[in-house]
């Protein structure tokens, strides 16, 4: 079994220095180590790393008056366009996928000299947030729905901000639907147009819970009418009980899910318009948490970009 990746054994065996680190990323599919001249179809041509921009692909014929093509290492890659060398790239993958705050990453990612702005640590944790949104969406295509005959599934809306003022129940911020298999199985969504209502839920709930489930929701209104449309429903009144003492139907599972995300995004002062990549970077950790997230994020990239 592969050792997991650390801080050392990345600064001594990937990024000794730019060469070896665009090396390491062609060895691991995030940068192409041959292209195909696109005039002369089937010919490959010449790499040349020590140009600008992780270096040049150039075919060696000339073709009339254009003289030889070239085309950019990095072009339709992950690096394309980003202005920073790939070790402090690799670097900052690294302080996301191991969830490093700003400061610690800052201090990690700063080679010699050169340090790193929090504004490069913010742009590379969208880029990251991102990848992370795309490997789900991919997952959630590929993958069945959650639940079916004989599951058990809680559901649970809640609102993901923070509250006016520190008084009252009123809160800020959007409502996000969150679904849990008792089996297995973990799926949120940012309700459209922040409603709650019956129409709104059933379509999410369709979406991600397989028919013939049983569902366990508190009493809001908007899950009225489940069991019209393939599910068995059980309720629990919180007013009255975390447990129901009749049905045992409970939400505790999956308000338990609830913590370490609002924590999360309450504590950072998530953007209302952000909200959707901080949910997906953590349903992509949690997805991870058994192993090693650095090459995990590497090996979304490469399918994500992968020609």
């Amino acid at each position: 079994m592969d050792k997991k990746w650390n801080i050392y054994r990345l600064t001594t065996e990937v990024i000794k220095d730019e060469e070896s680190s665009v090396k390491w990323c062609q060895n691991n599919g995030l940068l192409p180590m041959s292209k195909i001249c696109p005039q002369c179809k089937n010919k490959p041509m010449t790499i040349y790393l020590d140009r600008p921009g992780l270096g040049q692909f150039r075919c060696q014929r000339q073709h009339g008056n254009r003289g030889p093509i070239e085309r950019m290492v990095a072009e339709g890659t992950w690096f394309e366009g980003h202005k920073i060398s790939i070790r402090k790239s690799l670097l900052l993958m690294y302080a996301f996928a191991n969830k490093m705050s700003y400061e610690d990453a800052i201090r990690e990612t700063s080679i010699g000299e050169e340090m790193t702005s929090s504004a490069t640590v913010a742009d590379w944790y969208s880029y990251c947030r991102e990848v992370c949104l795309l490997a789900l969406d991919k997952k959630y295509e590929d993958q069945e729905k959650i639940g079916g005959p004989g599951h058990v599934v809680e559901i649970d809306e809640s609102k993901i901000g923070k509250r006016k003022f520190n008084k009252g129940r009123w809160v800020e911020g959007s409502w996000v639907l969150g679904m849990i298999d008792q089996e297995g199985g973990f799926r949120l969504e940012i309700c459209p147009d922040n409603k709650r209502d019956k129409d709104t839920l059933e379509s999410l709930i369709t979406k991600h819970v397989a028919d013939g489930s049983t569902i366990m929701t508190d009493c809001w209104k908007g899950y009225n009418g489940l069991e019209e449309i393939g599910f068995q429903h059980l309720t629990v009144n919180h007013k009255y009980n975390f447990v129901d003492p009749d049905t045992w139907a409970n939400t505790q599972t999956i308000e338990s899910n609830w913590r370490p995300l609002k924590k999360r995004l309450t504590r950072g002062r998530v953007p209302p318009e952000n909200l959707a990549d901080h949910m997906c970077e953590y349903l992509w950790m949690l997805d991870k948490k058994n192993v090693d997230r650095f090459m995990a994020l590497v090996l979304d990239i490469r399918n994500i970009y992968q020609k």
